[in-house]
Order: C-alpha cells, then structure tokens, then sequence
C-alpha cells in the first residue's frame, strides 16, 4: 500500500498518519514544497525522514502510476482531482498547469487527463 502526503504543517495530524502508515508497511511519498510555505513544511520533514519526494516538476509522480493510482488517466473534472489529492483547488489547478506544461496531461473543456 502507498500513502502520499499532498499538504501537511508542521504539527499535522498527517504526518502522524504517515507515520503510522510506514510503521505498517506502506509506501509513503510526499510532495516537496517550498520551506516558505507553512503547509508544506510537514511534507518536507517527512522527505528528510525518508519519505520519497514528488517534486513540483511532477518527478515521481510515474511511481505513483505504478503504485496503482488512476488519477487522470479518465478524463476528469478539477473539483474531482481536488477532492481525491484533499487539496484546494487553486493549489490542484497549480499542479495540473505543471504537469501539463510538461506534456504528461491535457486539458479539454473542464476535464483534465493523462495521453
């Protein structure tokens, strides 16, 4: 099993989660994000404590497909990527923009996906 941390501060219930989840066995991962950024600064601690880094260029995220998780490979609505990364949507539409700069998705009309 895999667990990813998309959002975590410091004193993060996530991390605790996280934790608990390498503890049973999981795979956890983690997206690296700015030290500026206070609700990052618990992602960045789980990468230093081994977690594997997804950078904000997408690096990692061909492990996550291999891992198992679908996301975008049908075409899908932002409010729905938000909901399964339980991230805000300005942040998800922000890494959507990344991902699709770099070629791995598209976007037509409302919905997003991988080709």
């Amino acid at each position: 099993s895999i667990a990813i941390v998309v959002e975590a501060g410091v004193q993060s219930g996530c991390l605790e989660t996280a934790t608990m989840a390498a503890e049973m066995g999981a795979t956890v991962k983690s997206f690296a994000h700015s030290p500026n950024l206070r609700h990052g600064q618990g992602c960045n601690i789980l990468i230093e404590q081994g977690a594997s880094p997804i950078d904000e260029d997408g690096h990692g995220i061909a492990e996550l497909n291999a891992d198992g998780i679908e996301l975008l490979y049908n075409p899908t609505t932002l409010s729905d990527i938000a909901e399964h990364l339980r991230m805000s949507e300005v942040d998800t539409f922000e890494q959507l923009l990344i991902w699709q700069s770099q070629g791995q998705i598209r976007q037509r009309g409302n919905l997003w996906e991988r080709f």
